[in-house]
């Protein structure tokens, strides 16, 4: 309590100097001392005035409504938006809710959801702290429930007021929060006096009785007007509640579809969030739905500075870094403009965190069409070609710590699409031509070519390492691993040219990118198909996980 009650003589001094808080919560609270040495040793220091505000003389420019602090520790002014109620009070309040959090264990409110929390600092009351804690006096709860007043002007008017209770309390004298009540001020009174005491207790019951039997009289006179009225209050309250609850509903639903385009977000399903968030009533949408909103609409991570046009991307198993494969595009114009052509390929790894490039590999010389790292992260894949010069299909692998071309495939290569590694990282499987080829990454030999009667333009392996999914021009097929036996085979499909094919972790479904602009899901099993989007232009790698 020594602490706390310095803490409050400090805070008063920023009162005194016209700067109000705003933020105050244990974290912003600093010891100095030997934290295995006596309480009495350590001092005190009130930290992070990135929120603190002139008392006067500042123009305040924050917007309307704007929330400003720690919910669990705010001000119900604060959760209200009510910037312009904010005062001195406002953090006494929260010295009351960190006495709060001392003595119990928790902060006064607690809810998983943030329109939830801020919907109790304004209307609830906490918990009673000695039902917590049995162990808190009585007068310390008394301190804290006068600082934590839903109405400011109940409250301890100052910082100071505050620190003198806790000194009182500390030095074992009457707090002034708990002023002594006039029935208590009477059972004084009669223990010191009990004959005059018993003869004012006769005179009162006499009285009363006579009261009793005026005020019966009177009752009953009134008791017919009193009916009179009551019908018509009953009808009129009648209506009052009927409004209130349509409005609670109209809230609730309001703060029940917040709620769930928060979940949705989180679980990074963008779409269904924004669907939760157009669903809410337009007169109700306040800070929190903005807030949900803007989240929705904010990209993750932004990376400026490739060389030229991207045209395949893939982040490593850790998910620290980012390879990008781009380059120098050529336009060709066939009556709208069409980058056909890409030169001076270049492969970079970027360090997500910071943006900066790591390394460039070099060796690749035909546009990337594909990148993918190994299980381990020590080793980068990259394919690549162009269909007007056939044979300069290419397939490349470094090592990602020193940039060294480790392996490249041999011979001549129609261009090749997209590769694909298995979960284990010993096969590597990537379409060129009209084939599939598979290959084994110990021996840097090849399994298997599967070949088909169509050109082949994405390959996937199962989640269970039994199947492999391949895309091709006008179908989608499935083989067994190993073997190369077809096991389906689908065609009549949404889209055509299956430009990049990829496993729900499920193995339940398939997820296709097309050349039309179709992104559709796909059971393997029976061949249904779902289509997920149509646009303008092909998906390529932006159906991959």
């Amino acid at each position: 309590m020594r602490l706390l009650a310095q803490v409050a003589e400090a805070v008063q001094h920023s009162h005194g100097k016209a700067i109000l808080h705003r933020d105050l919560k244990p974290a912003n609270i600093l010891l100095e001392g030997d934290p295995e040495g006596p309480l009495d040793k350590l001092v005190p220091f009130v930290t992070d005035f990135g929120l603190a505000k002139r008392l006067e003389g500042e123009v305040e420019i924050t917007k309307a409504n704007a929330l400003l602090g720690t919910p669990a520790y705010m001000a119900p002014e604060q959760a209200a938006g009510q910037t312009h109620l904010v005062a001195v009070t406002t953090d006494v309040y929260a010295m009351g809710a960190i006495l709060y959090t001392l003595l119990t264990g928790k902060p006064p409110f607690q809810e998983p959801m943030l329109a939830r929390l801020l919907v109790s600092v304004q209307q609830d009351e906490p918990a009673r702290m000695r039902g917590l804690n049995r162990a808190v006096p009585r007068d310390l709860e008394t301190i804290c429930a006068k600082a934590m007043q839903k109405d400011p002007a109940k409250r301890y008017a100052a910082a100071a007021d505050l620190a003198a209770d806790l000194h009182r309390f500390l030095d074992n004298k009457p707090i002034a929060a708990r002023p002594v009540g006039a029935w208590e001020r009477t059972a004084k009174w009669t223990r010191r006096h009990p004959v005059p005491a018993a003869l004012t207790v006769l005179l009162f019951l006499v009285a009363s009785l006579g009261m009793a039997m005026v005020l019966w009289q009177w009752r009953d006179a009134e008791s017919e007007r009193t009916r009179a009225d009551a019908k018509a209050v009953a009808e009129a309250d009648a209506n009052r509640r009927a409004q209130e609850a349509l409005a609670k509903v109209r809230l609730s639903n309001y703060f029940s579809a917040v709620a769930r385009a928060d979940l949705e977000f989180r679980a990074n399903n963008i779409i269904a969030a924004e669907q939760a968030l157009e669903g809410c009533d337009p007169d109700l949408r306040a800070w929190e739905w903005r807030y949900v909103k803007a989240l929705c609409q904010a990209p993750l991570f932004s990376f400026k500075g490739a060389s030229g046009v991207v045209t395949a991307v893939a982040f490593s198993p850790d998910g620290r870094h980012l390879a990008v494969g781009s380059g120098r595009a050529q336009s060709h114009d066939f009556g709208e403009r069409y980058f056909g052509v890409v030169d001076d390929p270049v492969i970079e790894l970027i360090d997500i965190p910071t943006g900066r490039r790591v390394r460039r590999f070099e060796g690749h010389k035909e546009k990337t069409s594909d990148l993918a790292f190994s299980p381990d992260g020590g080793t980068l894949y990259a394919c690549g070609g162009h269909h007007e010069r056939p044979g300069n299909g290419e397939l490349h692998a470094w090592d990602t710590t020193s940039g060294k071309l480790i392996w490249r495939a041999p011979g001549k290569l129609a261009t090749v699409w997209r590769l694909a590694l298995s979960h284990s990282g010993n096969t590597l499987a990537f379409a060129t031509g009209n084939t599939c080829q598979l290959w084994n990454l110990t021996t840097k030999k090849r399994i298997k070519t599967i070949s088909c009667d169509e050109p082949v333009y994405s390959v996937a392996f199962g989640p269970d390492g039994r199947r492999l999914a391949v895309g091709l021009k006008s179908s989608v097929r499935v083989f067994e691993n190993g073997t190369g036996k077809q096991l389906a085979k689908f065609t009549d499909l949404p889209g055509r040219e299956m430009r990049t094919i990829d496993w729900h972790p499920s193995a339940e479904r398939l997820v296709l990118g097309c050349y039309n602009g179709t992104g559709f899901l796909l059971d393997p099993v029976t061949g249904k198909a779902d289509v997920l989007l149509v646009q303008e232009g092909d998906v390529h790698r932006s159906v991959a996980r």
